[in-house]
């Protein structure tokens, strides 16, 4: 929008090229019907660059500052908002949260007094919340409450709620907000039953899950009560756009809320631009066709799902998965972590150990090169510090389900990682509405 400065990283490739804005990646392309080379060598040979001159056809008017050109690929810490902390990679906004507890534990916080943590969402990403939820009992509202506003500081310039929600089923909110839109199931809907519901919320766990689609965003919120009782409630509407980050975050009203940190998750699903990988007669060579890299932060969990198609000749005509260091394939600090494959086997660098392997379902091998023709397979990349883990799990055409996890030291755990898949006489074909990141506290 006009007036706004905003950051912007353009990293430009030997096959392509990606965006950041603002820390955030908004393009990853690789593309075929350009030669960008062309631009990768000009840029590390040409004596001076003009910005805003020469343009065929008119330019929006905008204004530059502090320019700066590598003649190198740059990484994270020159896609990230200088001085902002936050790498910004996979779409995340860091840190999560550092307030375990919410209000006084005798549950005597008044309304809009105590608050967690902001959660800023971006575009298109999930949050999963987890909490117990403790109330003075007075009041079918003296539980959790949340809150979802605009990317500002409550009540300071550029501050707005689209809605708040409380756990009894009511909300408010701006213009936008329709009482319509709630669904529930397990609520009561007579005095008693309202009784009954102020008893059991004590000591509750609470699932909140917000989900951002488009401009619109939808939450759900379960509540399992220590006798068993369930209440689930959803509320859904339009916030803004659905182009500009939004804020969140819970209040308290005569209760208090302790948090389950370790369960806290941004999930963010990740744009995939090549959706195949390999010919599909299954005729492509090893290390000749590849799938996007796949930038993995530390402590993140990336998940990819996709189909597999083999020739069937041999074990490994199937997919394959490189964890290198975060560079191009064979350029200036690419290292290989590991290399696995479907066939439980693998190597990689000194930390790698083959007795780091476990499986399920393995055994007769002319049954599994038969079985993985069409297999559905999800690949779990679990980062936490230096320890990275993979479970493969291939779920066959029959029934037949073969479960892999290997597992190793991989850096020091502070750098980000590079994943990407790999055929040999094998085509995948990647699902890329299951492919996602999830960053936890």
């Amino acid at each position: 929008p006009a007036g706004e400065w905003h950051y912007v990283a353009v990293c430009v490739r030997n096959d392509g090229y990606n965006v950041h804005v603002d820390g955030y990646q908004r393009i990853n392309m690789t593309e075929t019907n350009f030669d960008f080379t062309k631009i990768v060598q000009f840029m590390g040979n040409t004596s001076f660059i003009y910005f805003g001159y020469g343009s065929d056809t008119p330019t929006q008017e905008m204004w530059m500052d502090d320019i700066t050109i590598y003649r190198n690929q740059i990484g994270s810490s020159e896609q990230a908002v200088p001085g902002n902390g936050g790498s910004g990679d996979n779409g995340f906004v860091y840190p999560i949260a550092t307030k375990a507890t919410i209000g006084a534990s005798d549950c005597t916080s008044g309304w809009w007094t105590e608050f967690s943590d902001y959660y800023t969402l971006q575009p298109s990403t999930t949050l999963h919340w987890e909490f117990t939820n403790y109330t003075s009992g007075g009041g079918n509202w003296n539980n959790w409450n949340l809150c979802v506003s605009t990317n500002a500081e409550r009540n300071a310039d550029g501050y707005a709620e689209y809605f708040v929600i409380r756990s009894d089923l009511y909300g408010w909110g701006d213009s936008n907000y329709n009482a319509a839109n709630w669904s529930n199931e397990g609520y009561p809907s007579d005095d008693a039953g309202w009784a009954t519901f102020r008893t059991n919320m004590q000591g509750a766990k609470v699932t909140i899950d917000l989900v951002r689609s488009g401009s619109n965003v939808t939450a759900t919120a379960i509540a399992t009560c220590t006798n068993g009782t369930v209440y689930k409630e959803v509320y859904q509407q339009e916030c803004g756009d659905g182009t500009q980050n939004i804020n969140a975050f819970l209040i308290v009203d005569a209760s208090y809320l302790v948090m389950d940190t370790e369960t806290t998750q941004y999930e963010d699903p990740i744009a995939i631009s090549k959706t195949t990988v390999g010919t599909p007669d299954c005729s492509t060579a090893w290390w000749t066709e590849f799938s996007d890299y796949f930038t993995i932060r530390p402590n993140s969990v990336f998940e990819i799902e996709f189909t597999n198609h083999t020739s069937g000749a041999n074990n490994w005509n199937n997919w394959n998965l490189c964890v290198s260091s975060e560079a191009e394939r064979n350029g200036t600090d690419y290292t290989e972590y590991f290399v696995i494959r479907s066939d439980l086997y693998g190597w990689g660098d000194s930390n790698y150990n083959g007795t780091n392997w476990t499986s399920e379902g393995y055994g007769d091998w002319d049954k599994f090169r038969v079985d993985m023709e069409g297999a559905k397979v999800t690949l779990t990349i679990t980062r936490s510090e230096a320890n990275v883990s993979v479970t493969a799990v291939a779920e066959c055409t029959d029934g037949t389900v073969y479960k892999e996890t290997y597992q190793q030291d991989c850096g020091d755990g502070t750098q980000n990682i590079n994943a990407f898949l790999i055929v040999d006489g094998s085509y995948l074909e990647m699902d890329k509405a299951k492919t996602v990141t999830k960053a936890f506290q």
